[in-house]
């Protein structure tokens, strides 16, 4: 079962990574996160659309950066980047 982590985007980082603040961890199955982590696009979903292509950066900063997300965890990348799954809140 993967883990769920809940925070805030703090940076966007390019089209397929953000930094967000873990302010919730709801399910955790051993793994250790850091306040603050970077997170991997594996999928993303907005307005209840699966998204395959984003336009830009500026449009992703736009609906992103500031706001609430949740992020459902597979795994750590090569980089230490988390890759998951993410579902912005409140849009």
């Amino acid at each position: 079962m993967k883990d769920i982590i809940v925070g805030c985007v703090t940076e966007v980082i390019d089209l397929e990574t953000i930094k967000m603040e873990v302010t919730q961890i709801v399910r955790n199955n051993g793994h250790h996160y850091d306040s603050e982590e970077k997170v991997r696009f594996h999928g993303f979903e907005y307005r209840l659309q699966k998204w395959n292509f984003i336009p830009n950066k500026r449009f992703l900063r736009a609906i992103m950066k500031g706001k609430g997300v949740m992020c459902l965890v597979g795994e750590r990348d090569g980089q230490g980047y988390l890759e998951a799954d993410v579902y912005p809140l409140g849009h």
